[in-house]
């Protein structure tokens, strides 16, 4: 039963390599036969633009943003995981900014284990939503976990999927 689980998991996967490479190919090709017609196209405003501010935030930890999202207010908020910070062995970071990158206020979720933040997005209530996944909490190793939060990041609740295995070696 196993090889054959292996043996379509193979399979599944030389074909999705096929497709995207194929993909790929016709991508380069219409590429190459619009190119004259893409130059033409004014550069945007982005690639433009001169940079207004830069601003880092951290401690002596490792601390990631793999999130932005902008707020209603003209802010953003920032979505990642620190080492820095919090309960111990890395955690849920959420940090909000106003439209000039000053920081208003930032929170921390997570345990004595691994808790890290992959995604987050203000909701209808003016909170947050973030999704991540925990090591801390849930019914097993790293389970999914998604967090919400008033508008000020205070954590209303939040919710653990996962089972007893780590999946992430299944796949």
């Amino acid at each position: 039963m196993r090889k054959k689980a292996i043996m379509g998991i193979l399979v599944s996967t030389l074909f999705l390599a096929l497709l995207f490479l194929n993909f790929q190919a016709e991508e380069r090709e219409w590429i190459n036969q619009n190119d004259e017609n893409l130059n033409k196209i004014p550069n945007s405003f982005l690639n433009d633009s001169p940079i207004v501010w830069t601003k880092t935030f951290g401690g002596r930890g490792s601390d990631l943003c793999w999130a932005l999202d902008t707020t209603t207010d003209g802010g953003c908020i920032l979505v990642g995981e620190t080492s820095s910070f919090g309960s111990g062995g890395g955690d849920v970071w959420l940090i909000k900014v106003d439209q000039n990158g000053r920081e208003e206020w930032n929170k921390t979720y997570g345990g004595r284990h691994s808790d890290y933040g992959f995604d987050g997005h203000q909701t209808s209530d003016n909170g947050f939503i973030l999704v991540g996944g925990t090591t801390s909490y849930g019914a097993g190793d790293h389970d999914a976990w998604l967090i919400k939060t008033d508008q000020m990041g205070n954590e209303l609740w939040n919710k653990t999927f996962g089972g007893s295995r780590d999946i992430r070696g299944m796949l």
